[in-house]
């Protein structure tokens, strides 16, 4: 059973589906990535600086998967 907020005539049960099987694969490319560079919390309560450690985290994974060749 999946519950989600989408309007019924937005979506049917296969594009749902589909959707919810593009999530597990985005949370395991997170996974990875949080193990090979080593992530760890953001030691800060300010979103703003949050934010920027993510997206830095996020920019070297894009990097080394580019030069992973």
């Amino acid at each position: 059973m999946l519950v989600t907020s989408i309007e019924r005539e937005e979506i049917n049960a296969d594009g749902l589906l589909a959707l919810y099987r593009l999530r597990g694969q985005v949370e395991l490319a997170f996974k990875r990535i949080k193990n090979l560079l080593g992530m760890r919390p953001v030691p800060t309560k300010d979103p703003d600086l949050a934010r920027t450690g993510l997206c830095s985290h996020l920019l070297v994974a894009l990097l080394a998967e580019q030069w992973r060749v």
